[in-house]
């Protein structure tokens, strides 16, 4: 399929915006120049081995691009029309039939009510060219995460592999991979729909230069609360500092007292003081009336006087309340801590969904795909 009989089918279906992406052009720079990257948009993928197109509906644009090519479809063009959130479902549905009744080879056509049946037969949702083709796939080895990560490379822009290709230099990076994995499944709800949005996955550029080395940094609403570092004269000394909600640990304090006695090497901090063992732990003073008053969960406001009162004594709320405690580690010594400690990981989401729900992150360009590929998926680029 040439670009012009793809675009000329895009425009008979509907859709406004086209962009030819066979002549490597980055969609990310594309969306990020023209300010497109958290746009809600019906959207056209085309595949011009198969000729075959997918329809679908996505909050974010460009973070669902780059799923489609971690999930191993071959794009070739894209087209997209900018909708309201509250429009998605109505004009997807309007774009498949459309589709549909031009006749065009729809591989998501299972999603109309016709083909939501229980006697529909496998080939009607599965098409015959769609089962001959994830076969041939197989076989080629592109569900291999290796391959995906490589496909989510080649799509991004060069910053974003120069820093990619830094962390990879690092000679304990696949450590670093595992344990920003198990920070994001244990403290990020919906992570894959949130992700560039609500928290990001931030590989730092480092520098030799400076005495601390940032590697990789996971920041949640307008904060960072997860970065592993290391040092410039000794780089395999990698170490973990994540942020705690103090209310969660406090309002266990048996349970805290326990960890300190367990992990004497993990460095708590609130503030100016330092938790340990065998010290007796700073007195929580519970909110007053006057603090919750005050208080603001959220940038927006509350539907009602009553959603508010109900808001602000859940968990995550009150998690924002008081400055977070701050966990130092060794990398080596993370894994151990989030498998034996219920508490920490609870402390840790709860820290890390307050912070996205009060607001969204500043700066979506620094989240990483290749990094996020990489984590999800266990992988390295040329490995």
């Amino acid at each position: 399929m040439e670009s012009t009989e793809a675009k000329e089918i895009a425009r008979q279906i509907g859709f406004k915006n086209f962009l030819d992406l066979s002549s490597g052009v980055s969609l990310a720079a594309v969306f990020r120049e023209a300010g497109l990257a958290d746009t809600p948009a019906v959207y056209l993928l085309f595949d011009s081995e198969t000729k075959r197109l997918y329809i679908g509906q996505t909050k974010r644009l460009l973070n669902r691009y780059a799923q489609h090519v971690y999930d191993g479809r071959t794009i070739d063009y894209i087209a997209w029309i900018v909708s309201p959130v509250k429009q998605l479902d109505e004009k997807e549905t309007s774009y498949i039939e459309r589709a549909l009744a031009l006749g065009y080879n729809l591989v998501n056509k299972m999603k109309m009510p016709a083909f939501r049946t229980e006697t529909a037969p496998y080939d009607d949702i599965v098409l015959p060219v769609r089962q001959d083709e994830h076969l041939k796939n197989v076989g080629l080895g592109l569900f291999s995460d290796a391959h995906r990560v490589q496909r989510v490379f080649e799509g991004s822009d060069a910053q974003q592999q120069e820093r990619w290709e830094r962390l990879r230099e690092h000679p304990r990076h696949k450590e670093m991979l595992d344990a920003a994995r198990r920070y994001i499944e244990v403290s990020i709800p919906d992570y894959r729909e949130t992700v560039g949005n609500f928290w990001t996955l931030f590989v730092a550029p480092a520098s030799k230069r400076n005495a601390v080395l940032p590697c990789v940094s996971i920041v949640t609403g307008p904060v960072q609360t997860f970065e592993i570092y290391c040092y410039s004269r000794s780089k395999e000394a990698c170490f973990v500092s994540m942020e705690l909600s103090a209310y969660t640990l406090f309002q266990a304090p048996s349970m805290l007292a326990d960890f300190l006695r367990a992990f004497p090497w993990a460095d708590l901090v609130w503030g100016e003081t330092p938790l340990r063992s065998g010290m007796p732990l700073p007195e929580w003073q519970e909110p007053t009336a006057e603090e919750l008053q005050q208080f603001l969960p959220l940038r927006r406001p509350y539907p009602s006087y009553e959603d508010r009162e109900e808001d602000i004594v859940r968990p995550v709320s009150l998690a924002r309340l008081r400055p977070s405690v701050t966990l130092t580690c060794t990398l080596e010594h993370f894994p151990m801590i989030f498998e034996k400690s219920l508490l920490i990981e609870t402390a840790a989401s709860s820290y890390a969904i307050a912070s996205m729900r009060h607001s969204r992150i500043v700066h979506p360009e620094n989240h990483n795909p290749i990094a996020m590929a990489a984590v999800l998926g266990e992988a390295n680029i040329g490995e």
